[in-house]
């Protein structure tokens, strides 16, 4: 029931695309449709740092499920919760749905994990996801804008444990013997990724990095210095903020406000920095030599 536009306005923003392959799209314009506990649904999920939200539609039941938050990035299960107390005779068949789906994942061991746990770097551009685990078996991967939880159901695959994600992360080595990641959403290969080395920190390694960066595109500057054996970035109109650092030419800003993946020339010094933050991937910091 519009009131702003017409009818055949909100019919074409929420048409379904057609992919080359001639398959039928899951995804509209903005707008995800998904089958969850036996109810058609279309809605879209959203984060940024400190902020998570979805927005979850179900037009044959009239019902609109809206969640906001800023204390977990895990929205499907609160979702879930909202829809049994309010649309319990209509899912009473998709709890059966959601018990088969739930049996698909198995259980590895916190040694097992492990051995995923880090950070992936995509084998064609600059971007990161980072994976890491909780006290519950599962690993989150976060980055690309996007947090997924995951469950493993093998000893390399792992899947979202919200069905309506639809995604797969498969683990696995490249022919150097690298821990690499394929991820397929929607069945459809999205990227690959290779771990980056960890580092042990020192003073010599980080003193590399410190001095002034600057972005032609947004004129803006940033220091980074190196205080008490840590690096930190400054900025005027910007909070000092700690980089915590771990692997090879990585370091993620306190509070996780920023990827920072540094690029060096040919003689293996540090040209600059591609900063990912809140919607922003990629943007580079060059690194401003010293007369």
């Amino acid at each position: 029931s519009p009131t702003v536009g017409t009818p055949e306005l909100v019919d074409k923003l929420y048409e379904r695309g057609v992919l080359d392959s001639g398959a039928i799209s899951r995804f509209a314009k903005g707008t995800g449709y998904s089958n969850v506990l036996g109810i058609s649904t279309r809605g879209m999920s959203g984060t940024t740092p400190g902020y998570t939200s979805s927005h979850n539609q179900h037009p044959e039941l009239g019902i609109t499920v809206v969640i906001m938050t800023n204390a977990t990035n895990d929205l499907y299960t609160p979702y879930i919760d909202i829809m049994q107390l309010c649309c319990q005779r209509a899912i009473a068949q998709g709890s059966e749905l959601l018990e088969s789906y739930s049996q698909r994942f198995t259980k590895l061991s916190d040694e097992a994990l492990q051995e995923f746990v880090g950070a992936y770097k995509t084998d064609e551009g600059n971007d990161v996801l980072n994976v890491f685990s909780n006290d519950a078996g599962n690993l989150i991967a976060t980055g690309f804008e996007f947090t997924f939880v995951m469950k493993p159901i093998d000893s390399s695959v792992f899947e979202s444990v919200s069905p309506i994600n639809n995604s797969r992360i498969s683990f696995g080595t490249s022919s150097e013997d690298d821990q690499t990641l394929t991820v397929h959403r929607n069945n459809i290969e999205s990227f690959q990724a290779t771990m980056i080395p960890e580092i042990e920190l020192s003073s010599e390694y980080l003193e590399q990095f410190t001095g002034t960066y600057r972005s032609a595109e947004l004129d803006s500057s940033f220091e980074l210095v190196l205080r008490d054996g840590t690096l930190h970035r400054t900025g005027e109109g910007f909070p000092d903020r700690r980089l915590n650092g771990q692997y090879l030419d990585l370091f993620i800003a306190e509070g996780n406000t920023g990827n920072h993946l540094f690029e060096r020339d040919e003689e293996g010094r540090i040209s600059g920095f591609r900063i990912s933050v809140a919607g922003v991937n990629n943007l580079f910091y060059e690194k401003l030599r010293q007369p």
